[in-house]
């Protein structure tokens, strides 16, 4: 954590306070310096972080340290969200995040949670999720819908080409979870024939 001193009025009282961990970040850095970010994250916005429980969905073949090495989270106030909807696959919550964060199979195999703490205010870009559309091996094709109203989280300087030891040191593991892996129903879409397309509409009731 940083602190900056401030002289008042013509006293010499100091008092310090906190700089938030990415402080320089600019909506103008989009762009120049996170382009892989619109194609994730709609519309996203500048917001800063408070200290707090973040998670996101990841792959068991991700171990140690890396697995807090992906800019991609989700904080307490929308994982609660997704948490209201893991009762349509029971056996695979991975699904269902799969399913509400636009996730393609080709990016993570989502049977593992990852929980972390916020050990200190951040700023971050945030917004809902991108539609994502994903070309099957089988020759089929699936559309991830997301959902307008659940934002996913993108934290900068946790990519994993440019770790920043700063924000790294940020977080905290707190739990590490193997999930159920695929199930009839992922099968069911990894198979479909070709020339057929698999849309899978984010919940807009998602509240």
């Amino acid at each position: 954590m940083s602190f900056g001193y401030v002289k008042v009025s013509s006293s010499n009282f100091l008092f310090c306070m906190t700089t938030p961990l990415n402080d320089h970040l600019s909506v103008l850095d989009i762009d120049c310096r996170f382009p892989q970010l619109r194609g994730g994250i709609a519309n996203p916005s500048l917001v800063t972080l408070q200290p707090q429980r973040l998670y996101r969905f990841s792959s068991t073949s991700t171990s140690g340290r890396a697995v807090l090495q992906s800019p991609w989270w989700f904080i307490q106030k929308e994982f609660s969200k997704l948490e209201r909807f893991f009762h349509l696959d029971k056996g695979n919550p991975g699904f269902i995040a799969r399913t509400q964060a636009a996730v393609r199979y080709e990016w993570s195999t989502m049977d593992a949670l990852v929980v972390a703490l916020l050990g200190k205010p951040i700023k971050v870009f945030q917004g809902p999720g991108q539609w994502q559309f994903e070309r099957l091996k089988s020759g089929g094709s699936v559309v991830f819908q997301a959902p307008p109203d659940l934002l996913q989280t993108y934290i900068p300087g946790l990519e994993r080409t440019a770790v920043d030891g700063n924000v790294l040191g940020a977080l905290h593991l707190v739990r590490h979870v193997k999930l159920q892996g695929l199930d009839d129903v992922d099968r069911a879409i990894l198979n479909a024939g070709p020339g057929s397309l698999v849309v899978i509409p984010g919940n807009p009731l998602l509240h």
